[in-house]
């Protein structure tokens, strides 16, 4: 075997055994009719070969490095394997076998590792915008491998972005991104202390595809395949499809800003854990909003959504602090606020047989407090103290502590410690403590029916044509009851 070391500037290439085939052209009129210029090596070479790779080192000063898209091309890059390095000169395409391992790395830092079995890059012509063009520019990379595996960060310090999957893909450009098959994790964000583990930042997997794009202020993820994503600071998402549509913050002088996720779908076995929201559902749509600074509460025709209390009722409709909120149903659409503790339901819609259970407390201190059955709900600026809700159904319910409502429209405006329903319903609701007293053997709560609509604030209840109140002693028939 020949020994092969070329150089230019500072780049090298060595290895063993070099292989170049020409074309076989009678006139280079058939090599224009392909596209490729007269004259030029594309015209005339067919293919390079070097069957052992020993090394590749492209610096981005020198004419080898004008080939790496401009956001590379600040560090240089070394290429190690195997077997060998091939050139389709006419295609534009290089491959490289066995035992592949690229880096991008300065003396002091590694920006980029890239290990697998076979590599491919994809050459085309440069961008019209590129200020330092080169005949042939990188266009896109393949990786493939049991796994392959891929490391990268943006700048010093900067935590560590890992993917692995059988095969990926990335495409430069100004709409280019990441795209795996079969199999795969991706881990964002990691820290030092956390590179090999899932201790920190973002982690990703999927059984059938991955796709990562990002234009820059914007960036979108969308997984198949059993897919999960779980982040630090927000929980846990899973579903048969997956994706998550994020932007950038502000850029500074030490680079881009942080991509932050701004709206979350999936479809096919939703699962979603937060420390403050779990659900369930086919289909799910979430918008995660700022909070609003000092923003008025709306206003409908009954008044303020959220008046502050000014007489709490004994059978009070608001929680303590740490609530969270288990939902059930078909399809969700969301807007959660991030950036409170805890998480605040901006709006909220379920459909398709829907469960919604508040648990205070947690493990075996855990208590169920308001909770909400029907075929559809509709919650608005929702947390543990405020907000309102309505639930419809066939019948729709609402029960906390001992008021349990029932009808085919039960509102609740939460702030108000007030309950109410419009046409026919029946309530078990608490008897006052002067009834209780003296009937200590008997259960404390009185029911009552309906036609035309009922009210409750916790202290008074009101209601309606053909009113039946029954207790543990009487039972009431009227027209109108208060």
């Amino acid at each position: 075997p020949h020994e092969v070391d070329m150089r230019v500037g500072k780049s090298r290439v060595a290895g063993r055994d070099f292989n170049v085939i020409l074309n076989d052209l009678e006139d280079e009129s058939v090599a224009a009719a392909d596209g490729r210029l007269p004259g030029t090596v594309q015209s005339q070479i067919r293919s390079i070969e070097l069957v052992q790779l020993e090394q590749l080192y492209i610096d981005p000063s020198d004419p080898w490095g004008a080939a790496i898209p401009a956001q590379f091309r600040e560090v240089p890059v070394s290429v190690a394997c195997g077997g060998s390095l091939f050139v389709d000169v006419i295609s534009g395409v290089g491959r490289l076998t066995k035992q592949v391992l690229v880096t991008r790395r300065t003396s002091e830092e590694v920006f980029d590792k890239l290990a697998c079995d076979e590599l491919y890059a994809v050459f085309g012509a440069p961008a019209a915008d590129d200020a330092n063009p080169a005949p042939l520019m990188l266009k896109r990379v393949a990786a493939r491998g049991v796994p392959a595996r891929l490391a990268t960060r943006q700048a010093p310090g900067d935590p560590l972005h890992q993917i692995e999957s059988p095969e990926f893909g990335y495409r430069f450009g100004s709409q280019g991104g990441f795209s795996a098959a079969g199999p795969g994790r991706y881990h964002a964000g990691a820290d030092a202390a956390h590179a090999e583990g899932e201790g920190s930042g973002a982690l990703a997997t999927w059984q059938s595809r991955m796709q990562w794009v990002d234009s820059g202020p914007r960036a979108r993820l969308e997984l198949e395949g059993l897919a999960t994503v779980s982040a630090d600071d927000f929980g846990r998402v899973q579903a048969d499809r997956l994706g998550i549509e994020m932007e950038r913050g502000t850029s500074t002088d030490a680079g881009p800003g942080s991509l932050e996720p701004k709206r979350i779908w999936g479809a096919g076995a939703v699962a979603i854990d937060t420390p403050h929201l779990i659900t369930r559902a086919q289909t799910i749509e979430v918008d995660l909003v700022a909070p609003a600074a000092n923003a008025p509460a709306p206003v409908t025709e009954d008044g303020p959504i959220l008046p502050p209390p000014t007489r709490p009722g004994p059978a009070s409709l608001a929680q303590g602090e740490g609530s969270r909120f288990q939902i059930s149903g078909g399809a969700v659409k969301a807007a959660l606020v991030v950036g409170e503790e805890p998480m605040a339901i901006r709006s909220l819609t379920i459909t398709e047989g829907v469960t919604c259970l508040e648990v205070r407390g947690h493990g075996k201190q855990a208590v169920s407090g308001l909770e909400m059955q029907g075929d559809t709900l509709q919650l608005r600026d929702f947390t543990a103290k405020r907000g309102s809700a309505v639930i419809q159904g066939a019948p729709a319910r609402i029960r906390a502590r001992q008021v349990d409502v029932e009808g085919a429209a039960v509102h609740l405006d939460r702030a108000a410690n007030r309950i109410w329903v419009e046409g026919a319903g029946f309530a078990r609701l608490p008897l006052p403590p002067t009834v209780t007293e003296r009937l200590p053997q008997e259960v404390p709560q009185a029911t009552l029916t309906w036609r035309k609509g009922m009210q409750f604030d916790g202290r008074t209840v009101t209601c309606g044509d053909q009113v039946t109140l029954n207790g543990p002693l009487q039972r009431i028939w009227c027209s109108q009851l208060s």
